[in-house]
């Protein structure tokens, strides 16, 4: 990557505002942290009310490395400086990532104030702010609130609530307010509403409800590992048998990676270890059985006990 921004900058390009935060973006992602605070005081330059089209980036990438500080600092020009909307945007998801729901709900208000016809974007950046801190009262009444103002629940709102309701241990609220708003309301679901209640019910150990939303998301044409690795943990949550699982994928086109060779290696020895555990069992109870006497132990104490009832072992007057 540092080859091919070299080579840009060889050839007179200069690396745009986007590509710059890909480079922060990768070096992040590969644990390059130094690398990546140095990439982004580049791009921040000298003056930021006079580059002032790098602040969403910036936002959105100083919360991602948790440098509150900065953030804070950024923010404070934005907000200073005739406070823009997209700008606003991303410092909700960006005080929510960090933690600072308080700063995120103040954002939100700000805008609010500015605009009383908020569209249902700026709610949904709160609803998951709310979601991810499980905050379910207050992504409730943020919900009512949407609908007072006239905004439509589309799917980005679906994928917060679901989230809010399954974070908070609502899981069967949320499925069925998915099944709702897909059947009642003809909302398109997005997908990670359905890989959401994937996790959960593969966490659970519940198979039925995960098969349930494995089946949709395969219906709906995705396919990734991750899909079959959470089902996977559902039967050994479950303590299941997933038997044929490994030709179940391949018959999907999927092959096995090293994690999910491993689960299946970890189902495949629990199976075993299941089956001799019946079998200690089974030996236990036959050890514990009287053993079968021999036609000499029979016939001495079928003597024995006629001699005695017919007194001959007794002593003679």
């Amino acid at each position: 990557m540092e080859q091919v921004l070299e080579k840009m900058r060889d050839e007179g390009m200069e690396p745009d505002i986007v590509v710059q935060g890909m480079v922060v973006d990768y070096y992040f992602v590969g644990g390059l942290k130094e690398k990546a605070e140095a990439a982004l005081k580049e791009m921040e330059g000298y003056d930021l009310k006079k580059n002032r089209e790098v602040c969403k980036v910036l936002l959105r990438l100083y919360a991602t490395l948790g440098k509150v500080d900065d953030l804070e600092r950024v923010w404070k020009v934005c907000e200073d400086n005739d406070l823009r909307f997209g700008e606003g945007l991303v410092a909700i998801e960006a005080w929510g990532k960090v933690g600072h729901v308080e700063k995120a709900e103040d954002v939100f208000g700000k805008l609010a104030t500015a605009n009383e016809k908020l569209s249902a974007k700026y709610y949904d950046a709160l609803l998951w702010v709310y979601a991810e801190h499980n905050l379910l009262s207050k992504g409730e009444a943020l919900v009512e609130r949407m609908k007072d103002n006239g905004c439509y629940i589309g799917p980005p709102t679906l994928g917060a609530l679901v989230k809010l309701y399954v974070k908070a241990g609502a899981v069967e609220k949320a499925d069925d307010m998915l099944r709702k708003a897909r059947k009642e309301k003809k909302i398109k679901a997005p997908f990670m509403c359905f890989l959401i209640l994937l996790e959960e019910y593969s966490k659970r150990g519940d198979v039925q409800n995960a098969e349930r939303m494995f089946s949709m998301l395969r219906k709906a044409g995705y396919k990734s590992m991750k899909l079959y690795t959470l089902l996977l943990r559902a039967y050994l949550n479950g303590k299941i048998p997933a038997y044929g699982f490994g030709e179940r994928m391949k018959a999907d086109g999927v092959f096995p990676n090293k994690q999910v060779a491993e689960l299946l290696a970890k189902m495949t020895s629990n199976l075993w270890t299941t089956k001799d555990s019946m079998l200690d069992d089974s030996i236990t109870t036959e050890i514990s059985k009287p053993k079968a006497k021999t036609l000499s132990q029979i016939f001495s104490s079928g003597q024995s006990s006629w001699a005695s009832k017919s007194g001959l072992n007794s002593k003679s007057s």
